[in-house]
C-alpha cells in the first residue's frame, strides 16, 4: 500500500507536470489567435504557493446534507457560509486561488474561490455545473447592493398577491392560453438577438483601435454601461429539473437567467477542461453554449472529433482574430476588462494565407504538439474534497450574523440562536433622504413565547406581532401603539428591544388607534376570532358559533383597563338560522344595563324593508304580574304578524334577562383575560426563552443525556458484563446441597467427601457446557462442508444461484469460526472455573472442622 501511494502520488506530479506544459502551450496559442482578448486565469498559484492548473481547483465534493443537494438552497447556504471579499477596483486576475476545501475551512474567499466552491458542490450533486470567467456590472462585483430593490420586501409582496389571487371569486374571467409555437418564438428570439449583436458591431466598427485600448485600460464608465471581471457558475442542461442555462451568483446565493448583470463570457471550465470563448466580445445567449462548437471555444483538451473546424481556421473576416502587440509579452492593460463589448479589426495574416517562416513554424508545433497530448493528457486530483459540518450550518454565517445594504433597506440576518431575542432577520427601513429609521420588521424563530414576526412603525407608533398556534391563550395576532419618540429610543441595529415596555405619552389623542387582539378561533371553545379594544369601547367578532352569536359591542363606563370594569351597554349581532321564520329570529341585541333596557332587533321579513323591533323596560321587583304594556314596546311592519300576549312577552323578557347576567359574566372573562394577556407578554418579553427544535439533538438535553448513557454503556461494555456474570456466581450456593452430609453418622473425613462432591458437581456442569458447543460446531462444520460440495458438484450456476451459494457458505464459515472460538475460550475459563473453586474449598473451614452447623449456610 505504501509503495502504491508514492507510485500514485508520483504519477499525480508528472500529470500536473504535463496539464501545466500544456497549459502554457495553450495559453501562447490563444494570445496569438486573440491577442487583444481578455488575460484568461489559467494556472494561479494555490494556498501553498505551488503553481497548479484552474481547472485542478474544481473539486467535485458529494456533501451529504440535504440542503446542499438542490440548486437553489445550495446557491444559499454556500453564499452564506463564505463571506466575499471584493477586490479593489479596477479587479484584475487573482494570481492566488486557495482550493475549494481551504475556502470553506476559512469561510473567507473572492469571487473565483467563491465560485469554485460552489461550482464543485453542484458536481458532487449531480449538476453539470461550470465556472464562468467574465464582465459584470461594477455594483455586482464589487457587492454594492444600495441601489437594488430589497429582495425580501419583495418576496413579501408575492407572497401578499398570492393570497389575494387565492382570494380571488372563481367566476373571474381566465387568460386566454398562449397558442403560438413556442419553438418559432426561441427562433424569433435568437434572429433578434443576432441582429442586435450584427448592428451593435457596426456600430462598435466606426470607433478607432486607441479608443478601444483608452476604454480598455481605465475602465471608463459606471451603471450598466461599464464591465469588471468576474466570476460567477452556470447551470447546464439536462438534469435535476434543468431545462435552459442558469447563472448562479455565489456572493449573493442568486440563481438568475442569462443577461444583465452579466455582460460577457471569456471562459468557463470545469474538473476535466477549459474552454475559452472566441466570442467574448458578443453579449451572453442560451444558443453560444454548446461547448463542442469550435466557432464559439477554444478547448484546452481536445477530443479526437474536434479538429474539423478549429478555431484558428475562421474566415479572415471574423471580427475575433487580431494581430496587435507581441503575442509572447501581453501589456498590462489585459489585466482590466472592457467596459463595453468592443469590435476588433481582423488579424494582417491569416492562418490560410502565407505567414512568416518563424511564425508558422511555431503555430504548427505549438498545434502538433497539442495533438500528441490531447489523447492522453488528464486532470489530475490534487486536493481534498470539500467537509461541511453540521456546526457550520448551523452556525450559518461566520460569526453568526451578516448585514446587507439595499435601496432604503438596511437587512441584517442572524443564525438560530445567534441573536439573544431569537430573531432571524431585521429588516430596517429608512428614508432616502434623511436616513432615518422609519420602520423595522423582525423575524423571529424557537422563541418560547411562540412569536414569529413583528413590525414596529416608528413613524406612527404602531406595533404588530404575530404568533404561532403553540400559545396557550390562542394568540394569533396583536396590535398596539405606542409612543414614537419611545420607540425610537429602543430600536437598534439588532432590531427592537422589548417595543410593549415603550410608553404611551402625551399624543394618544393626537394618533388614536385601538389595541388589536386576534385569535386563533378553531381552538377556542367560544370561537372568539378578533378583540378590538378602544378606550371605553371593546368588539369581539366570533367565527361559527352555535347560537349564530357574529359580534359583540361593549361600552364600559370609564377608560381605567383594570378590571372589574363597569359595563353600560353591551349589544351583540346574530345570524339567522336556517329553517326559522326571519322575523322571529333576532338580528341584534341591545343591554342597557346602567339604565335596565333591553331592545331586540329581528331580521328582515320576507320582502320587508324594515326590521320589527321589541323594547323592554326590566321590572325592578322581576316578577311577571309587573311587566305592564307600558314597559314594553314593539314594531312589527308585517301586518299579517299577531301582536304576542303578555305572557310570551315575559318568557321572552325571562331568557333575555338570563342571557344578559350570562353575557356580563363572558364580559368579565374577557376584561380579565386581556389583562392576563399583557401580564404574560411583559414577563414573556423581559425573560426571553428559546426552545430547541424537535430534530435539534445537539441542544435537546434529554437526547444528550441519552447519548452519552449510550456512550458510557459501549465503552465499559465488556466491563458491565463481566460483573453482571460475577453477581450471577456470587448468587450461587454450591455447597449448600452438600450441607447433610456433614451432619451424617458415616466415617471417614466428610469434609474431603462434600469437596469431592462439590468439584465432580462442577466438572460435570462445565463439561456439559463444553459438549453443547462442541455439538454445534459439529453442526456448523458439516454446514460448510456441505456447502462447499454443492459448490463444487454443481457447475453450471447462474449468477443469482451462485451468490446465494457463496453467501450461505461465507455465512457457514463465520458461524463455524465463531463457534471454535468459544469453546476456545470456554475451556480456558472452565479450567479457571476448577482452580478458583478448589481453592475456595481448600480454605473453608466448615470442611476442615465438624462444628455446629447452622441452618441456612452458604460458601462465601
Amino acid at each position: 500500500m505504501w509503495r502504491q501511494n508514492i507510485h500514485d502520488e508520483g504519477s499525480n506530479k508528472n500529470m500536473a507536470e504535463e496539464l501545466l506544459h500544456h497549459i502554457a502551450s495553450y495559453r501562447r496559442k490563444y494570445n496569438t489567435l486573440y491577442p487583444r482578448g481578455p488575460v484568461l486565469l489559467l494556472m494561479p498559484h494555490d494556498h501553498n504557493d505551488h503553481t497548479v492548473g484552474v481547472v485542478n481547483l474544481v473539486v467535485p465534493s458529494l456533501v451529504p446534507h440535504p440542503q446542499l443537494l438542490t440548486l437553489e438552497d445550495a446557491a444559499q447556504v454556500l453564499s452564506d457560509l463564505i463571506n466575499y471579499t471584493p477586490p479593489h477596483p479596477p479587479p484584475t486576475l487573482p494570481s492566488r486561488v486557495r482550493s475549494p476545501a481551504e475556502v470553506v475551512r476559512t469561510q473567507q474567499g473572492g469571487g473565483a474561490e467563491c465560485a469554485l466552491v460552489v461550482a464543485s458542490v453542484l458536481l458532487g450533486a449531480g449538476y453539470r455545473a461550470l465556472v464562468v470567467q467574465g464582465a459584470a456590472w461594477p455594483s455586482l462585483v464589487a457587492r454594492d447592493t444600495s441601489h437594488l430593490p430589497c429582495p425580501y420586501l419583495q418576496q413579501q409582496l408575492r407572497e401578499g398577491e398570492k393570497q389575494e389571487a387565492a382570494m380571488a371569486s372563481k367566476y373571474s374571467v381566465r387568460a386566454p392560453p398562449d397558442l403560438r409555437s413556442q419553438y418559432l418564438l426561441i427562433m424569433e428570439e435568437r434572429a433578434k438577438r443576432r441582429r442586435t449583436a450584427h448592428l451593435q458591431q457596426k456600430h462598435d466598427h466606426t470607433h478607432t483601435s486607441a479608443t478601444h485600448e483608452q476604454e480598455w485600460q481605465t475602465g471608463s464608465g459606471g451603471g450598466e454601461t461599464s464591465s469588471h471581471l468576474h466570476f460567477w457558475v452556470v447551470v447546464l442542461p439536462p438534469g435535476h429539473h434543468v431545462t435552459k442555462p442558469t447563472f448562479v451568483e455565489p456572493t449573493t446565493g442568486q440563481v438568475v437567467p442569462l443577461g444583465p448583470p452579466y455582460l460577457h463570457i471569456h471562459a468557463v471550465f470545469d474538473h476535466t477542461n477549459y474552454w475559452a470563448c472566441t466570442k467574448y466580445d458578443q453579449p451572453i445567449s442560451s444558443d453560444m453554449f454548446d461547448l463542442s462548437d469550435r466557432n464559439v471555444w477554444m478547448a484546452l483538451i481536445e477530443d479526437g472529433e474536434s479538429d474539423s473546424h478549429p478555431p484558428h481556421q475562421l474566415s479572415p473576416s471574423s471580427p475575433h482574430h487580431e494581430v496587435g502587440s507581441d503575442p509572447l509579452q501581453p501589456s498590462s492593460a489585459h489585466q482590466s476588462l472592457s467596459p463595453a463589448a468592443h469590435h476588433y479589426p481582423p488579424p494582417a495574416q491569416s492562418c490560410e494565407g502565407p505567414v512568416p517562416l518563424g511564425q508558422g513554424t511555431t503555430s504548427l508545433a505549438v498545434t502538433q504538439a497539442h495533438r500528441d497530448t490531447k489523447k492522453t493528457l488528464k486532470v489530475p486530483r490534487m486536493y481534498m474534497p470539500i467537509t461541511i459540518t453540521e456546526e457550520m450550518l448551523e452556525e450559518r454565517f461566520p460569526g453568526g450574523w451578516r448585514e446587507e445594504v439595499y435601496c432604503g433597506v438596511v437587512v441584517r440576518r442572524y443564525s438560530a440562536f445567534s441573536h439573544p431575542r431569537g430573531a432571524t432577520l431585521i429588516l430596517t427601513l429608512c428614508s432616502n433622504t434623511a436616513g432615518s429609521s422609519q420602520e423595522v420588521q423582525e423575524k423571529f424563530e424557537q422563541r418560547g413565547d411562540g412569536l414569529l414576526s413583528r413590525m414596529t412603525s416608528l413613524l406612527q407608533g404602531a406595533v404588530h406581532e404575530t404568533f404561532a398556534n403553540t400559545r396557550k391563550d390562542t394568540l394569533k395576532r396583536h396590535k398596539y401603539w405606542r409612543a414614537p419618540g419611545l420607540l425610537m429610543a429602543r430600536s437598534g441595529s439588532d432590531g427592537m428591544n422589548n417595543p410593549a415596555q415603550a410608553g404611551q405619552g402625551d399624543d394618544r389623542n393626537q394618533s388614536p388607534q385601538d389595541e388589536v387582539f386576534e385569535f386563533h378561533s378553531k381552538f377556542r371553545v367560544d370561537a372568539l376570532r378578533t378583540r378590538v379594544i378602544g378606550k371605553t369601547v371593546w368588539r369581539e367578532e366570533f367565527d361559527d358559533r352555535p347560537d349564530l352569536l357574529m359580534a359583540r359591542t361593549i361600552t364600559f363606563s370609564n377608560a381605567d383597563p383594570s378590571p372589574p370594569r363597569p359595563i353600560q351597554i353591551i349589544e351583540e349581532e346574530f345570524g339567522c338560522p336556517d329553517g326559522e321564520e326571519p322575523h322571529k329570529a333576532v338580528q341584534r341585541r341591545v343591554f342597557e344595563i346602567s339604565e335596565g333596557k333591553i331592545l331586540l332587533v329581528y331580521h328582515y321579513g320576507h320582502h320587508r324593508l324594515l326590521q320589527p323591533t321589541r323594547s323592554f323596560l326590566k321590572p325592578q321587583s322581576g316578577r311577571p304580574t309587573d311587566l305592564t304594556s307600558e314597559m314594553t314596546q314593539g314594531f312589527q311592519p308585517d301586518p299579517s304578524v299577531e301582536e304576542p300576549g303578555m305572557p310570551e312577552l315575559w318568557e321572552v323578557l325571562e331568557s333575555e334577562m338570563e342571557a344578559e347576567v350570562q353575557v356580563q359574566e363572558e364580559v368579565r372573562r374577557a376584561v380579565e383575560e386581556t389583562a392576563a394577556i399583557r401580564e404574560a407578554r411583559t414577563a414573556e418579553e423581559h425573560h426571553i426563552v428559546l426552545l430547541p427544535h424537535i430534530f435539534d439533538i445537539r441542544r435537546n438535553e434529554t437526547v444528550q443525556y441519552i447519548l452519552k448513557q449510550r456512550q458510557y454503556e459501549e465503552a465499559h461494555r465488556e466491563e458491565m458484563q463481566r460483573k453482571r456474570q460475577e453477581e450471577r456466581e456470587g448468587r450461587v450456593d454450591t455447597i449448600a446441597p452438600y450441607l447433610p452430609l456433614l451432619l451424617g453418622d458415616s466415617e471417614g473425613d466428610r469434609g474431603e467427601i462434600v469437596r469431592e462432591r462439590c468439584l465432580q458437581d462442577l466438572r460435570e456442569r462445565l463439561a456439559l457446557r463444553a459438549n453443547l458447543l462442541q455439538d454445534r460446531l459439529d453442526q456448523a462444520r458439516a454446514l460448510v462442508l456441505e456447502c462447499r460440495e454443492e459448490g463444487s458438484r454443481r457447475k453450471r450456476l447462474t449468477a443469482e444461484e451462485r451468490a446465494a451459494l457463496t453467501a450461505r457458505t461465507t455465512a457457514a464459515e463465520a458461524a463455524h469460526r465463531r463457534l471454535r472460538a468459544q469453546l476456545a475460550a470456554w475451556r480456558h475459563e472452565a479450567s479457571e472455573r476448577y482452580e478458583t473453586l478448589a481453592g475456595k474449598l481448600e480454605s473453608n473451614l466448615w470442611l476442615t472442622q465438624k462444628p455446629a452447623l447452622p441452618p441456612n449456610s452458604t460458601l462465601q
